[in-house]
């Protein structure tokens, strides 16, 4: 327990664990301002060309969007004034203007839609109207002869009715 480990041991090689090496295993990293030694060269620091690059647009491919055109802005180093607010404000209006419009055709072909939909799938209720008007001509005689529901939430046996007329006393034997 207190002997040290051979040289190039790692703990539980023998049953398939692996070593590894961590950041604090090597040490902090060096600033890029360190004082470097002899053995490597000092990086090398580039020069801006801010400038430059400005005046300078990229028009290479991977900058080009077939929708959009180019990424770059062709007023970026004009100031914002007056007429730009002015000009913001003018195209915010039309593009109000234009939603009020394609939301007027939208609120109408939605209702078309759904119109054409209830005419093609009516619902129970206007299915059974006309059924349901008939209903003022029943008399009372007929009404007491309607047929009964037998068994409600119960499933009938098989071959057994599950709608039986009103026709006299029902009996049920008992065993």
């Amino acid at each position: 327990m207190g002997v040290p480990a051979p040289l190039g041991y790692v703990a539980g090689v023998g049953r398939g664990a692996t070593g590894f090496t961590t950041r604090s295993d090597i040490g902090p990293a060096r600033d890029a301002n360190d004082v470097s030694d002899d053995r490597h060269a000092a990086p090398v620091k580039r020069k801006k060309k801010d400038e430059e690059e400005d005046d300078e647009e990229d028009l290479n491919d991977s900058n080009f969007d077939e929708f959009n055109g180019y990424g770059g802005s062709l007023f970026n180093k004009d100031p914002y004034d007056k007429d730009d607010e002015e000009a913001d404000m003018i195209y915010e209006e039309i593009d109000k203007r234009m939603d009020e419009k394609r939301k007027d055709y939208r609120e109408k072909r939605l209702r078309e839609e759904l119109e054409r939909y209830r005419q093609e799938r009516p619902k129970i209720q206007q299915q059974f109207s006309d059924l349901k008007r008939g209903l003022v001509t029943v008399s009372m005689d007929e009404w007491k002869n309607e047929g009964q529901v037998v068994g409600q939430g119960v499933k009938p046996a098989s071959g057994s009715p599950s709608f039986q007329l009103n026709v006299g006393p029902l009996y049920i034997a008992i065993p």
